[in-house]
């Protein structure tokens, strides 16, 4: 029952869950998306998890 309030909390202040990076970031990737690169990826996957990891 508190997980849609924890995910508002995060998704209002547009910050990103571990597994809507790895669903979206690739796909920009792929499609070759100006200013998307494979560096970019690792580098936001490495903060997110390392956010998600410390907890809030």
């Amino acid at each position: 029952m508190l997980f849609p309030v924890g995910f508002c909390t995060l998704d209002l202040p547009d910050f990103n869950l571990l597994t809507g990076l790895f669903a979206l970031c690739p796909l920009a990737v792929i499609a070759k998306r100006p200013g998307c690169s494979r560096q970019g990826v690792f580098r936001k996957g490495g903060l997110v998890f390392c956010g998600n990891f410390a907890g809030p």
